[in-house]
């Protein structure tokens, strides 16, 4: 995957680079990947919902509710989506 990053780099490449690196564990390239993802396609559903779940796991809520809130205003009816949001916006009504 790293090659086709490489050679042909894309949002897409860059999201699943991402998920494979949360795959082994490796958080910090993982969100390296998938912030890559982002500056290519700002509306990556994949690298928003995947930036904002390792942004909160490390502690940066604020950066995660961000992140999670992009998402939700692109696709609010994907149930994963739709459950970080208010996870991370407990105030918010459902």
């Amino acid at each position: 995957m790293q090659d086709e990053v490489r050679h042909r780099p894309s949002a897409t490449s860059f999201s699943f680079l991402g998920d494979l690196f949360i795959g082994k564990g490796d958080t910090a390239r993982a969100a390296e990947s998938h912030a890559q993802a982002l500056r290519r396609d700002p509306s990556s559903l994949t690298a928003l919902y995947n930036l904002s779940v390792l942004s909160a796991a490390r502690g940066d809520i604020a950066a995660a509710r961000v992140l999670a809130e992009r998402a939700y205003q692109l696709r609010p009816d994907i149930p994963a989506v739709k459950e970080l949001y208010f996870q991370l916006n407990p105030r918010r009504s459902r």
